[in-house]
């Protein structure tokens, strides 16, 4: 289904690099970025050897809802103190 976070995979594997989370992240959300709304899908990392981020946030007034990350490590960064509130509904983190 469409309308679960199962239906709709956003997936990468990319090769280990230094400085892996800014050169590995699935999706980033960049800094001068507001308002991003995601609903209904899985933000995957298939990186196996060093951090693997699946959501790079330094955006302002995110808004997740029913939104799966599937990674290795360091699956969620943000910097909220920041870049301001978000709003996780049925939000997922899986390692």
């Amino acid at each position: 289904s469409y309308e679960s976070a199962e239906g709709v995979i956003i997936q990468n594997a990319p090769l280990a690099l230094p400085d892996a989370i800014h050169n590995t992240a699935t999706l980033r959300i960049a800094e001068n970025v507001q308002g991003t709304y995601l609903q209904d899908l899985t933000i995957r990392n298939a990186l196996t050897t060093t951090n693997a981020v699946a959501l790079w946030d330094q955006g302002t007034q995110t808004v997740c809802k029913n939104v799966r990350l599937l990674s290795r490590q360091n699956t969620y960064f943000l910097l909220s103190q920041i870049h301001g509130p978000k709003r996780l509904d049925n939000f997922q983190i899986l390692q």
